[in-house]
């Protein structure tokens, strides 16, 4: 455990990556660059893989989210992050955070638009350290909105220590923003006969997909059954 938090960090998407806009998991960018994780993030959709990085939403209103990351210790990345002392990396930490944000604002908006994108993030604070076996508990707030963006109040905790907070501002999806899943979807739609029964078009199917994940990470009546306990 820390003895206190972290230094405070402030990340943007223009300051940042310059003119590189985040990519769909914006934080791969931290890691590794915009263009290589927007690589990265495109052979990830073409292989049909999801990178969650919540295992369950244990709370939800249109203001306010409670999620959850259970770390296990076979997570492939614990093994070199840190050999003999696994921690949950920073950067997925934010990842999760970002994740639990935009389910939220889907969820509010009743699935109208698309996952929001990552434009800011404001005073973080790492706390104590995320470890195999521990559940990391991450609650985020809606604290102003407008029509281009929303800003949440973000705090994870692993039981009653602090390991993150923070203010995320996601920018909200425009008709004219071309995501790179929508890029492959209309690719793939354009080089496959199968696409051509499909009838309801990219942003149905990306809605349609968004609402199946939603409800296996969301069962309200279970979310009853616990608060009830």
């Amino acid at each position: 455990m820390l003895s206190q938090a972290r230094d405070t960090t402030r990340l943007t998407s223009t300051d940042t990556f310059g003119r590189f806009r985040l990519p769909p998991f914006p934080h791969l960018a931290i890691l590794c660059g915009p263009v290589l994780a927007d690589l990265l993030f495109a052979c990830v959709f073409a292989a049909t893989m999801y990178f969650p990085l919540i295992d369950r939403i244990s709370e939800l209103d249109t203001s306010r989210i409670v999620a959850t990351k259970q770390l296990h210790p076979t997570e492939p990345y614990l093994k070199d992050h840190f050999p003999g002392f696994p921690v949950m990396p920073g950067v997925l930490m934010m990842e999760a955070a970002y994740q639990t944000c935009a389910w939220l604002l889907l969820y509010a908006n009743e699935f109208k638009q698309d996952f929001a994108r990552l434009q800011e993030v404001r005073n973080i604070k790492f706390g104590s350290f995320v470890q195999p076996g521990d559940i990391l508990q991450l609650t985020a707030n809606i604290f102003q909105r407008d029509k281009q963006q929303t800003t949440l109040q973000v705090r994870g905790a692993v039981g009653e220590q602090s390991a993150l907070a923070g203010r995320w501002i996601l920018a909200h999806n425009t008709p004219d923003h071309e995501t790179i899943a929508d890029k492959l979807i209309a690719d793939k739609k354009q080089a496959s006969d199968d696409y051509a029964a499909i009838e309801s078009g990219p942003d149905v199917q990306s809605r349609n997909r968004l609402e199946e994940i939603f409800h296996k990470l969301y069962d309200p009546a279970r979310c009853a059954d616990s608060l009830g306990r």
